[in-house]
């Protein structure tokens, strides 16, 4: 019974630390589709399609946007001001 309940408990531990780690990333753009499953380096087969995916840090807002505005390189997304898709594929 003991060793059912710690099966159990990492299950749902794995299971939901792949969840969280989805959340921890944007998706790109799609690049095509995958094959057999599989996408080229650095990027990931999501629903039948390889995405680059980006890393949370580069979603960190700088604040809020200034009558709907953000400085150079920055776009106002919900009230606040994120780096521009081009600065985030710079970055990695």
């Amino acid at each position: 019974m003991l060793r059912y309940i710690i099966t159990l408990l990492l299950t749902v531990y794995i299971v939901n630390g792949q969840v969280q780690n989805y959340e921890e990333f944007e998706i790109g753009s799609a690049i095509g589709e995958c094959e057999q499953g599989f996408c080229p380096r650095s990027y990931t087969c999501y629903e039948n399609k390889c995405f680059r995916m980006l890393k949370a840090a580069s979603l960190t807002p700088l604040g809020p946007c200034f009558d709907n505005r953000c400085p150079a390189n920055y776009e106002c997304q919900e009230n606040k001001c994120y780096p521009s898709y081009e600065i985030r594929v710079a970055n990695h």
